[in-house]
């Protein structure tokens, strides 16, 4: 690294398939004061760490060509003092035994490998329910749901959601009157809310979702693959967050 490039600051980097996610996560440590810098893959993540030289590894597990395993021991080779944080959706113990026999440890938080996130998915049209609950639970993570705003009050208290998925529109109270509540209340104010609607995008409705402290807005249509890789991303930069 040339003089003139030289930063005192940490460098990260992020490496995620998805490039909603690698994205959000740079954004969120450049404003935390850190250096980041994406790669969408472990070659393009090799390539990157040979002049930026990180000092942290932000890796997917799950990804084409090296997983995140072999990109961690790869650049270990390479930058030894290089710290590796891995983040998955998936079950790591199985594939990481070869790594701890080779003298690899890796630590996840008590309780990690039985717990999947939770999500609140209010809603009250039950075709919707069904169909946003199938492909939750397929994507890995628990779903219940709520078809009112009072209900969705009620649930987010009892089962402690990790992120509440809330429909704008709701026939007892708007979902914006509900994340105020929820927001307000001790019990409920750290769960990650995320309006959803079906309706025309406009400036309106984000602001007011911002000013009841909602911590996303999304607007339909998208692919399964967006909502999920959206939502993986809400609950990636809450864990940088803590």
């Amino acid at each position: 690294m040339s003089p003139e490039n030289f930063s005192t600051r940490l460098r990260v980097l992020v490496v995620d398939d998805e490039f909603p996610i690698a994205f959000s996560l740079a954004h969120v440590l450049e404003r935390a004061g850190y250096e980041a810098k994406t790669a969408r893959n472990g070659d393009e993540a090799l390539a990157v760490s040979a002049e930026f030289r990180p000092d942290v590894l932000l890796t997917d597990f799950s990804m084409p060509g090296l997983n995140g395993f072999e990109l961690a021991v790869s650049i270990k080779k390479a930058l030894p003092a290089c710290r590796v944080v891995m983040l998955s959706g998936h079950e790591l113990r199985v594939p990481s035994d070869p790594y701890a026999k080779r003298g690899y440890t890796f630590l996840m938080p008590q309780g990690s490998e039985e717990r999947r996130l939770k999500v609140l998915h209010v809603d009250d049209i039950e075709s919707h329910r069904y169909s946003v609950t199938r492909l939750l639970t397929h994507a890995g993570f628990d779903v219940c749901n709520a078809a009112t705003g009072a209900e969705a009050i009620a649930l987010a208290a009892e089962e402690s959601p990790d992120l509440i998925l809330l429909d704008v529109h709701l026939p007892d109270m708007n979902g914006f009157e509900v994340c105020r509540r929820l927001k307000e209340s001790p019990e409920t104010a750290d769960v990650t809310v995320v309006h959803l609607t079906a309706t025309a995008a406009n400036s309106d409705s984000a602001e007011q979702s911002v000013q009841v402290g909602a911590d996303g807005f999304l607007t339909e249509p998208f692919t399964p693959e967006e909502l999920i890789a959206r939502l993986r991303s809400f609950m990636q930069m809450r864990y940088l967050a803590q």
